[in-house]
């Protein structure tokens, strides 16, 4: 995701800083505290929707 977002982009820092938490943190709400110190605001909210977003999705793909 974060890869196929414009350089530059809110979506892009939003999915690098999710990709990066999943991959430092074992749980949801490990992942949501974590997101939670992510600076500037915008950045923050997006990420915490795209979190919400991917981890509502979890388990629906065969």
């Amino acid at each position: 995701m974060a890869d196929s977002a414009p350089d530059g982009s809110l979506q892009r820092a939003a999915a690098g800083s999710v990709a990066v938490t999943c991959a430092t943190t074992r749980t949801l709400d490990q992942a949501r505290t974590a997101l939670d110190g992510v600076t500037p605001d915008d950045v923050r909210h997006a990420a915490l929707e795209l979190l919400d977003h991917l981890s509502a999705n979890h388990g629906t793909a065969d």
